[in-house]
């Protein structure tokens, strides 16, 4: 099977690019899709948005022809046994798919954040 994501290390924060949200102060609680933390910066209404997660996560980047479903920021995406990556809502699949990021770029190639160990 092809490999249809790419790892890249990142660290403890993970910044999110625009997307419809409120406004957040430094030191908000903040979540987005799965993802909780601490907003690290002050963030306008639908701006770009940094949080501090307390541990290092790991953001995968896939061509958005990979997912099925709408790749909406903040949504969840799941991987299949086969490997196929989906949008698909979690009561629907949580006994066939594993949990395994939160959309965080919807634009050009398309970047999540894995959740799961």
């Amino acid at each position: 099977m092809a490999t249809v994501y790419e790892h890249i290390a990142i660290s403890d924060h993970i910044r999110f690019a625009p997307f419809t949200h409120a406004a957040f102060t430094k030191g908000d609680l903040v979540a987005v899709g799965g993802i909780t933390g601490i907003a690290d910066i002050g963030s306008a209404a639908n701006d770009a948005v940094e949080i501090d997660c307390g541990v290092p996560r790991a953001v995968y980047r896939v061509v958005p022809a990979s997912i099925t479903g709408d790749a909406a920021v903040g949504a969840n995406v799941y991987i299949t046994a086969a490997g196929a990556l989906t949008m698909s809502d979690v009561e629907a699949n949580d006994d066939v798919n594993t949990l395994y990021g939160v959309i965080t770029d919807a634009a050009g190639a398309v970047s999540f954040v894995k959740v799961g160990l």
